[in-house]
């Protein structure tokens, strides 16, 4: 969606403007953010999933990505809003495979990709 590149292309510019990361600084924000979205994402997959379902899991990422969205512009420090910008990648990855999980369960098995696609 245009947000979602929206967002994506504008953040450097939040990042520099507002709590003066460099290209060197957002490079390392963005590595440690993927290391450990890509070590705890699982582990918090499950358990949220184990305990809440596919839909309370979605419902709650949906709920966290909100409050991360709004905090990352917010955050009046720049240890907050490297918090919050972990939050949100988190958040969405935890949304998007629930979602994607979800269509996929409720499309006829000849329809999955499509689903899928138009996530």
């Amino acid at each position: 969606s245009f947000a979602f590149t929206a967002g994506f292309s504008t953040y450097p510019l939040l990042a520099q403007r507002r709590y003066g990361f460099g290209a060197a600084q957002l490079g390392v924000l963005y590595a440690a953010v993927s290391a450990t979205n890509a070590f705890a994402l699982p582990h918090i997959s499950r358990n949220a999933v184990a305990r809440l379902g596919a839909r309370g899991t979605a419902r709650a990422a949906q709920a966290l990505l909100g409050v991360a969205i709004a905090a990352v512009p917010l955050a009046p420090s720049r240890a907050l809003h490297v918090c919050a910008f972990g939050l949100h990648v988190i958040a969405f990855q935890l949304a998007d495979g629930c979602l994607a999980s979800l269509a996929s369960a409720a499309s006829a098995r000849g329809e999955q990709g499509r689903a899928q696609g138009m996530l």
